[in-house]
Parts: C-alpha cells; structure tokens; sequence
C-alpha cells in the first residue's frame, strides 16, 4: 500500500524527480520496524518521538 500511495505522489509531482516509491516504501517500513523494536526495548516516548521527528524531517517531499 505504501509503494501505490508513494507512486501517485510520483505521479501528482509531490515526490521528487529520482525516488524510487518501491525503495522508499521499503525505507519507511524499515524506519517503523526499527521504532517498533525501540519502543518494546523501553525507549522513553521522547526519544521515539525525536527519532520520528527525523524521519519525517528526511522524507522526500517537495
């Protein structure tokens, strides 16, 4: 679902000329994965949140 969702922003001209939707879909899930992993290790909530804040910070998007 998120590589359909990543290829209509292709599509619309919200992703950038050069991102693959595939390999950034891949990207996102292995950025949730990791988080998921952090949080059931008893990473505090702010730090998963600052960790969240980068990724998004580092998204793509134009």
């Amino acid at each position: 679902m998120l590589r359909k969702r990543f290829e209509q922003a292709r599509d619309d001209g919200s992703l950038p000329e050069g991102v693959e939707p595939r390999v950034l879909a891949t990207y996102v899930t292995a950025l949730s994965q990791g988080i998921a992993v952090e949080a059931a290790s008893g990473t505090p909530r702010a730090d998963l949140d600052a960790m969240i804040d980068l990724a998004l910070e580092r998204l793509p998007w134009e």
